[in-house]
């Protein structure tokens, strides 16, 4: 196994310091009941890089792996693409509702979703979080989960990093490769308007379990773990002229290519309807009490490509993603359903 930059540092873990690169006198594993058992941080580290197993397909690249100041690898003669997400407990998840795997698995498919909307394939991650001296034992799991979906996608943790906090935060930094990249900014008018799959699942399963309610236990579990066949992005980005990961909603997603492209996106609700899945959307949204296509729009968090083509791919295009609209010389940087400018909502860290 390659060495790892999970690192010993000088700083204390059950001591007087609040912050730790990795190192110092002892860090508090919750063993339930029974009490609390003293791992000594490099016991932590240790575990952790069993836990985060190498990718075959990435040896040659990797050079320097786990155990060094930073992790080193080779780019052969590709792009590389890298991004970062962070999630804190009680803004993007609730511990009543999440369990610690699920935590790990659904931060990593946020980052592993923004490298294949870039067109490109994930390789290599980077790992940080913020944990309670006791809580040990969900970092683990944590790690577990993101290592679930770092084997689904055959890319490898290298490193990160460990601090001590009141709130549970993890930090996920993703690298990917490719030998082109797909911006926000290409869409062009005439250009078709695409989703591979129906939103709707997470804000429905969101919504229950803010109601204390179970009508679709499968929009609930989608919320916790929003898993996703990787291989639509893959197919969208070879005909993709502009391509956006649905993180914050349809509709404020789509704004943004409006915006990046400086055109004009119109989505047709007609369309919309014509999806395969919008009947069991409507059923389901109709019980919680939501409008159908305030669901679709605004359902964020689903990790699916939405993504503009020519007309000319369309065939080809329609064989694995749903037409919902297009792109046009219309209001520049704006978002129009029918014919009618859109109030766009969605997920906003500051709103």
């Amino acid at each position: 196994m390659p060495e790892s930059p999970w690192r010993e540092g000088s700083a204390e873990w059950a001591g007087t310091k609040e912050q730790s690169t990795f190192g110092g006198s002892g860090l508090r594993a919750n063993r339930g009941r029974s009490g609390d058992v003293v791992m000594k941080e490099g016991e932590v580290i240790a575990r952790l890089r069993e836990i985060f197993k190498p990718a075959v397909r990435l040896a040659g690249q990797l050079k320097v792996g786990i155990g060094d100041d930073a992790a080193v690898f080779s780019a052969h003669d590709s792009l590389i693409a890298t991004s970062t997400d962070i999630v804190t407990e009680n803004v993007h998840f609730n511990r009543s509702w999440s369990d610690a795997k699920s935590i790990g698995r659904k931060v990593a498919i946020a980052n592993i979703a923004d490298i294949f909307a870039m067109g490109m394939k994930p390789n290599f991650l980077l790992v940080s979080a913020t944990i309670a001296k006791s809580d040990t034992d969900s970092l683990f799991e944590i790690a577990r989960g993101i290592q679930v979906e770092a084997e689904r996608v055959d890319a490898q943790v290298i490193g990160g990093d460990l601090s001590l906090g009141d709130r549970l935060t993890v930090s996920i930094t993703a690298f990917g490769e490719g030998e082109r990249c797909v911006l926000r900014s290409g869409a062009e008018p005439g250009d078709d308007l695409y989703l591979t799959a129906l939103p709707g699942r997470s804000l429905m399963g969101l919504t229950q379990l803010h109601q204390g309610i179970s009508v679709d236990q499968e929009c609930i579990n989608f919320h916790l773990v929003p898993e996703r066949d990787w291989e639509s992005f893959e197919r969208a980005g070879k005909f993709a002229k502009s391509m956006i990961d649905i993180s914050d909603g349809v509709a404020k997603d789509a704004r943004e290519i409006a915006r990046s492209s400086r055109v004009c996106i119109e989505i047709d609700s007609q369309l919309v309807m014509k999806h395969p899945d919008f009947v069991a959307v409507e059923k389901l949204a109709s019980k919680l009490g939501l409008d159908v296509l305030t669901t679709i729009l605004e359902s964020g968090e689903e990790h699916t490509p939405l993504f503009t083509a020519s007309p000319n791919d369309r065939s080809e295009v329609e064989s694995f993603a749903h037409r919902i609209g297009r792109v046009t010389e219309g209001a520049i940087g704006e978002l129009l359903l029918d014919g009618d400018l859109v109030e766009v909502k969605g997920f906003d860290h500051f709103s």
